[in-house]
C-alpha cells in the first residue's frame, strides 16, 4: 500500500513539473544565439507584456548593467561587422533594434535615445551590421574601447520577447576628420 502511494505521488509531481512549469503566460522564452566578432555573445531575454513601458530607461540600464557584471569579457565588434541571430526554433515575424550607445559603469544612455532599425531575416537567421551610432558622433573621447547595449524586440503573432546584449566597439573617426 504505502509502495503504491509513493509511485503515485512520484507520477503526480512528475506529470505536475512537466506541464505545469511553464514561463509567464504558459509561453518559453526561445533560445537564440547571437554571433558577433566571431565569438558567442550572451544575453538577457525577456517577456514583453501589453502594458509593459519597453522605453523605461532606469530597467533598461539595470538590464545593461547587468550584462556588463555578468560578463567577464565582451566581445569586440567593429562597427563593419555583422552580427547574426539564430532562433532555436520558429523565427519571429518581426524584429527591431533599439542600439544604445552606453556608459560601461552602470549601462545608462550616454547621449539621448537609442537608434531604432528593423532587422530583415534569411531562413531562422537575422542579421544586421552593427554600423556607427548616430549619437557616437556626440562623443569628444576618441580613444579606447566603446560600448553599445543592444535590445532585440521580437515579435510573434501573439507575443513578444526582447533580447538584450552588449558589445564593446572602437570608435573610428570619419576619414574626413
Amino acid at each position: 500500500m504505502f509502495k503504491r502511494i509513493l509511485i503515485t505521488l512520484f507520477l503526480l509531481t512528475a506529470l505536475i513539473s512537466l506541464f505545469g512549469c511553464k514561463n509567464e503566460g504558459g509561453l518559453d522564452v526561445p533560445n537564440v544565439t547571437i554571433i558577433g566578432g566571431g565569438k558567442t555573445i550572451g544575453y538577457h531575454k525577456t517577456i514583453i507584456k501589453k502594458d509593459d513601458n519597453v522605453n523605461n530607461n532606469e530597467k533598461i540600464a539595470d538590464i545593461f548593467k547587468g550584462l556588463l557584471v555578468e560578463q567577464s569579457e565582451l566581445v569586440l565588434v567593429k562597427a563593419d561587422e555583422t552580427i547574426e541571430i539564430n532562433f532555436e526554433s520558429i523565427p519571429p515575424k518581426k524584429v527591431i533594434l533599439y542600439d544604445h550607445y552606453i556608459h560601461e559603469s552602470d549601462g545608462t544612455n550616454k547621449f539621448g535615445k537609442a537608434n531604432v532599425r528593423e532587422i530583415q531575416f534569411d531562413g531562422n537567421t537575422y542579421s544586421f551590421k552593427l554600423g556607427r551610432a548616430s549619437t557616437e558622433l556626440l562623443e569628444s573621447d576618441l580613444s579606447g574601447y566603446k560600448y553599445r547595449g543592444l535590445r532585440l524586440r521580437c515579435e510573434w503573432d501573439n507575443y513578444e520577447y526582447e533580447y538584450a546584449f552588449v558589445v564593446k566597439t572602437l570608435r573610428i573617426p570619419d576619414a574626413s576628420s
